[in-house]
């Protein structure tokens, strides 16, 4: 997945809180991801729902030496009786809820080979109030002719995770481009009823950059005195086809 791209944070503290148990003088040492000042052991458990990778947490309750103290634990050290600490362990299996926008289809301009297109992701949400949504392709990138799937994953501190994805779709519509050469006039050779006749490929284009060229004849036949009609057909990967017409005109030679 690309790099973060969102952190959705939700302001119901109290909710977030139930997801904490508080134990009374109780130290868990070591395993420590960071400390900081907390103004009280519901900001510090707080802190650590709002930390990525905290599993548990230590306060330092008032009137201790480390008052105001909260340790954060990126595990669950063992629990052990200690004055002016409490300790609380985060307890969340629920997963965030992620909700994608819907499929998108959109279409080539006709000088474009791709587009950019962008979207909004309609919600994203978890019980601990964090989550954080990544990505790829991004909003805006640039999309070539086809199908594309784009899939996102929420994940909230704890690590529970929740994925959805939808599908951009570009079309094109747009014509090649197909030039064929003018006429060619040529006359056989006395008493042969025909003639080798060869000419400049057509010219084709179209705007996806991939265009095939099919013809009638190829440069370098043999034509039988007449008008004959040489056409050719442009197609593009989406199936958009142009054609275009020349006559060969060969003349028999006079005795």
């Amino acid at each position: 997945m690309n790099p973060l791209l969102w952190i959705y944070r939700d302001l119901n503290r109290s909710e977030r809180q139930s997801l904490c148990t508080f134990e009374n003088d109780t130290n868990r040492a070591g395993l420590d991801i960071a400390s900081s000042q907390a103004a009280s052991i519901e900001d510090c458990c707080t802190l650590c729902l709002e930390t990525f990778g905290c599993k548990a947490w230590v306060y330092g309750t008032l009137g201790g030496p480390w008052s105001g103290t909260c340790w954060l634990k990126h595990s669950v050290p063992p629990a052990y009786g200690y004055t002016h600490l409490m300790s609380g362990i985060v307890q969340d299996s629920e997963r965030p809820v992620l909700i994608c926008p819907p499929n998108i289809e959109t279409e080539l301009d006709s000088d474009m080979d791709t587009i950019p297109v962008t979207w909004i992701l309609r919600n994203a949400s978890d019980n601990s109030g964090t989550v954080r949504v990544s990505g790829s392709p991004e909003p805006g990138s640039y999309f070539a002719i086809g199908v594309t799937k784009v899939a996102y994953e929420a994940e909230d501190p704890m690590g529970n995770t929740a994925t959805c994805e939808f599908v951009v779709t570009v079309k094109d519509s747009w014509k090649p481009v197909v030039i064929c050469p003018s006429n060619v006039e040529t006359k056989t050779a006395l008493g042969m009823p025909n003639i080798r006749v060869t000419w400049a490929f057509p010219n084709a284009t179209d705007n996806s950059g991939n265009v095939s060229v099919t013809g009638s004849h190829e440069p370098g036949s043999n034509f039988t005195i007449g008008v004959t009609t040489v056409s050719y057909e442009a197609e593009d990967p989406s199936g958009n086809t142009a054609n275009c017409w020349f006559s060969v005109i060969v003349q028999g030679m006079l005795n």
